[in-house]
């Protein structure tokens, strides 16, 4: 699971964008609703419920609470099951603060559990994202990226945000230093496992990258595992220090293979996390400026 549940602590400090979040304050959904909003924290958002009271009617609190939210999220859980029917509908409320968020003209991302019939639920209000409770954390690829294009929609920002390029940047390093190694390779060897990959992937920053950098960097991921596979030293008392004759042409076609996927992927990289720096070298190629001339 990408974030654990549990009580949320409130964060004292002020985020932004300002986020109404539409959804079911019962119990049973505690830790679905927490699991979101801790989400929302950690993508920067500033989330908003309706849950604090005030002394005029709720319509008029929620009403005032959209329209000074600068973009809306609906969690649609089970509420009611249809009778005769393997479906169930959502509450009520949150089909009508979809509608006031939607005339109200707000951004907005909707998540609907698996099971509830998303008739009524607002689709032509925006697309939504479907989720099981049993499983979140399969779900957060989709939930994450949901939020971010929401998030920029919302502040505008089209290029890598303050934690996407860092983000990147690592991707990058860690990648050209497999490439490295896997140019090396001459005998049977393990590669050592590398972390940055997998503390983007269970942080959930590497599902902010734009979607081709992630195709990108899965497929490099997932071609040196394959030959991490092909060389890894087969258990014995005396490690092999050559590969069988017959493996010797596949390991050099795997090599060239593998490096041009890791190639594609770091440059894909290199282009979301240094894009000026990038342009600069390449109009300086173009010019004839790179590399230096003897």
């Amino acid at each position: 699971m990408l974030l654990a549940g549990g009580c949320l602590p409130r964060a004292m400090e002020r985020r932004f964008p300002s986020c109404f979040v539409s959804c079911s304050f019962g119990v049973e959904d505690a830790d679905v609703v927490s699991w979101f909003e801790r989400i929302h924290l950690a993508l920067d958002f500033d989330p908003k419920k309706a849950d604090v009271p005030q002394p005029r009617p709720p319509p008029e609190k929620i009403a005032a609470m959209i329209q000074t939210a600068d973009c809306f999220v609906a969690i649609v859980t089970k509420r009611t099951k249809v009778e005769g029917s393997e479906s169930w509908i959502g509450p009520e409320w949150v089909q009508n603060e979809i509608g006031m968020a939607y005339q109200a003209g707000k951004p907005m991302a909707i998540f609907v559990e698996e099971g509830v019939d998303a008739k009524g639920i607002g689709p032509w209000a925006a697309d939504y994202v479907s989720f099981s409770r049993g499983d979140l954390g399969a779900n957060a690829p989709n939930i994450v990226r949901y939020l971010v294009n929401l998030r920029r929609t919302v502040i505008g920002v089209r290029t890598g945000g303050p934690e996407e390029v860092p983000t990147a940047r690592a991707l990058a390093n860690e990648l050209a230093n497999f490439a490295s190694m896997i140019a090396i390779v001459e005998k049977p060897t393990s590669l050592p496992w590398q972390m940055a990959y997998m503390t983007a992937r269970f942080t959930g920053r590497f599902y902010m990258l734009p979607a081709p950098v992630q195709q990108k960097v899965a497929a490099a991921y997932s071609a040196i595992g394959t030959f991490e596979e092909l060389v890894t030293p087969s258990f014995s008392l005396r490690k092999a220090e050559t590969f069988p004759p017959d493996q010797v042409e596949q390991i050099k076609e795997m090599k060239d293979k593998i490096g041009d996927i890791l190639g594609e992927a770091v440059l894909e990289l290199l282009q979301f996390g240094y894009p000026e720096e990038l342009g600069a070298l390449v109009d300086a190629i173009k010019k004839g400026q790179m590399p230096p001339r003897e």
